[in-house]
């Protein structure tokens, strides 16, 4: 008996030390990464050099949060391109069918998918359905550094925010401007670029487009305060396509 306690304390005790470590590689994980490029604020380290020229996508993601109120350049951001699908698959527990992933509760570090540093596009996943063009690398840094400032206003743990807010805000910067009758009219027509289902943030970013450009309420407000997805829905369903 007492062997077997042993034997089950030694297995525990490799088990904590497994996990602090990992602990340890998800809060400090620079030493996987040969390269960084530092722009103002945002510091993006990568696998290999990055080329000339990638300072431009930076700026491009500088001019993208510039919209938002919740921008806070004296907040160090940390942006790990990854340089295979297994160290992103390890960094983001095993969620490989991502294109970005903000560790926002725990260390806001920003962990993006192998990418092609000279055409500045990431390297999709087999499934992915979007055009590259319109979803550069620039779009996901915004978007996941979106991510970043929401959780450092709101809060690591707040629970009270929904996703359809937390990701519809994030798309709402890391597109940039948009037409908001472009997306009523995909809404009101049924497009499958409505359903989140299909991987698509474009319902949640008409949600966003309604209550900021459309009702021009404070995104600082909504993230305190948010309505319910019944009212949105509600009031979407009552515009009039021009």
């Amino acid at each position: 008996m007492a062997r077997t306690i042993r034997i089950i304390r030694g297995v525990l005790m490799i088990l904590v030390a497994l996990g602090l470590l990992y602990l340890l590689c998800l809060l400090y994980p620079q030493p996987f990464f040969n390269h960084h490029f530092v722009k103002r604020n945002i510091t993006v380290y990568t696998g290999e050099m990055p080329p000339p020229g990638f300072d431009t996508v930076l700026e491009e993601v500088q001019v993208l949060l510039s919209r938002s109120d919740l921008n806070d350049t004296t907040l160090q951001q940390k942006v790990f391109i990854c340089p295979n699908l297994e160290l992103f698959g390890f960094l983001t527990r095993g969620k490989t069918n991502l294109a970005g992933l903000c560790d926002d509760r725990l260390s806001r570090n920003i962990f993006i998918r192998p990418s092609d540093l000279v055409r500045q596009r990431i390297i999709p996943p087999p499934q992915w359905s979007f055009a590259q063009d319109e979803r550069p690398l620039s779009y996901f840094l915004a978007h996941e550094i979106t991510h970043s400032l929401e959780s450092h206003y709101a809060g690591r743990w707040n629970l009270k925010v929904p996703v359809w807010l937390w990701e519809g805000y994030a798309e709402y910067i890391g597109v940039g401007p948009v037409d908001f009758n472009h997306y009523l009219y995909l809404y009101k027509t049924g497009s499958s670029l409505m359903d989140p289902d299909r991987g698509s943030y474009s319902r949640y970013l008409l949600y966003v487009l309604y209550l900021i450009d459309y009702q021009h309420l404070d995104i600082k407000y909504l993230l305190l305060h948010p309505p319910s997805l019944q009212s949105i829905e509600k009031g979407v369903q009552t515009l009039a396509f021009p």
